[in-house]
């Protein structure tokens, strides 16, 4: 029988976690964000982070898991790709909302639809993030550690993450703070469904390669072109060396 420290231990991983998102959301939108290279080399981080993490935790996860979740990750980037192609050919030009430091950009032009796919497939990945927890933590507190350390450090570029893309796709501060409001508060709302779904098998995997197929996607099919249309093609290459450097960083560090 589990005992209470089991859920103790469980919810307080989850909301310091949330606490994590939240703080490091809070950084783009309270820091002056130029239009120029400054943004491109932050989107170019971000483009680092998410293609990384894809790469080196969320696809080898979901493969271990199950071999069908290739067909997922297939089906996801199809499914992803019909609503670029439905919906992102109607951008338009006109400016951004007022009270924010990065409207007009190539994004809110050309891609008006990416703060929805960015806030869907960040918000994905911090439900599976909490779902896998109670499962871990299941398997022996050696386990539920070292999973919940690998996790907790994901938080904060995550949550830088999901501010840029959201106030580079036209956003309004106080919007893109809620937005990254909800996102903190998954994580703790995995966990709760993972308790109740720990007993249920063969689910997982095809979440985190959903999950994986969002990242990949918006790195490669929506940032990394935008950006090369840009003049601040350095400061692009810059930034996704560093963001692929932070995540191989924390994989190194960190990671189970």
């Amino acid at each position: 029988m589990i005992d209470h420290s089991f859920y103790i231990t469980l919810y307080s991983v989850s909301v310091l976690a949330a606490l994590i998102t939240l703080s490091a959301g809070i950084l783009p939108i309270v820091g002056r964000m130029a239009t120029g290279a400054r943004l491109h080399f932050l989107l170019g981080t971000t483009a680092g982070v998410l293609l990384t993490t894809a790469f080196m935790d969320l696809v080898p996860e979901a493969m271990t898991g199950s071999r069908a979740t290739g067909l997922t990750m297939a089906i996801g980037f199809l499914a992803l790709y019909a609503v670029e192609w439905a919906v992102g050919v109607h951008g338009h030009g006109e400016a951004g909302p007022a009270g924010n430091a990065v409207a007009d950009t190539h994004f809110q032009r050309h891609a008006p639809h990416l703060p929805l796919v960015a806030f869907t497939a960040l918000g994905l990945h911090r439900l599976v993030d909490g779902m896998t927890l109670p499962a871990a933590f299941g398997v022996g507190q050696t386990t539920g550690f070292t999973a919940a350390g690998a996790i907790l450090i994901h938080q904060f570029p995550d949550g830088f993450a999901a501010a840029v893309l959201l106030l580079a796709g036209g956003w309004p501060r106080r919007r893109v703070m809620g937005a990254v409001g909800a996102l903190a508060v998954l994580t703790p709302l995995g966990t709760l469904l993972g308790v109740v779904l720990v007993g249920v098998p063969g689910w997982l995997p095809h979440m985190v390669a959903l999950a994986a197929v969002t990242f990949i996607f918006i790195g490669a099919a929506e940032l990394m072109p935008e950006l090369h249309h840009g003049p601040h093609k350095p400061a692009v290459g810059a930034g996704l060396g560093l963001g692929c450097l932070i995540v191989y960083l924390m994989h190194w560090f960190g990671g189970p």
